[in-house]
């Protein structure tokens, strides 16, 4: 009698994240929500903030929002 591992756990766990393939020295992951990680194979951190922006529009796995300029406080007479 042989003991498998039943397929829907293999399969659950491989549906969980999606690479898209290595990445320099980064690993770009897509969770299932839909967002995406990115970590540093050097350090084994996750990037996070302006850096990690950087490198997914780089890849062009998303699109940088355009900065808004301020407003004009008030309009001279």
């Amino acid at each position: 009698m042989t003991t498998k591992t039943p397929a829907k756990a293999t399969a659950k766990k491989s549906a969980a994240k999606k690479t898209p393939g290595v990445r320099e020295s980064f690993k770009i992951i897509e969770k299932r929500s839909g967002r995406w990680s990115v970590l540093d194979r050097a350090t084994r951190k996750f990037v996070n903030g302006a850096e990690k922006l950087k490198i997914l529009v780089a890849k062009g796995l998303v699109k940088a929002a355009a900065s808004k300029k301020p407003a004009e406080a008030g309009t001279e007479a």
